[in-house]
């Protein structure tokens, strides 16, 4: 179901541990089926296609700088600023 260009998709995961709505106990199996269940692989300091994630210890359902500053490093390196 999964297409090489999917595969090849730059994605930014960022995870509150303390996120009450969507529950940071959903996180792991959720990655490790993007992982095996549809082959998308870690992106690398080299290679940004496939997942970066980040988990945030203390962070509700919200965003906060250290969330916002990976966030924007991601971006600068998925477009080659």
């Amino acid at each position: 179901m999964v297409t090489g260009h999917a595969k090849r998709t730059p994605i930014f995961w960022g995870h509150g541990q303390g996120d009450v709505k969507v529950q940071y106990a959903w996180v792991e199996p959720s990655v490790e089926f993007l992982k095996n269940g549809l082959a998308i692989r870690d992106a690398t300091k080299d290679d940004v296609c496939g997942l970066e994630f980040h988990s945030y210890k203390g962070l509700e359902h919200g965003t906060r700088d250290d969330e916002l500053h990976d966030l924007q490093t991601w971006l600068l390196k998925v477009i080659h600023v």
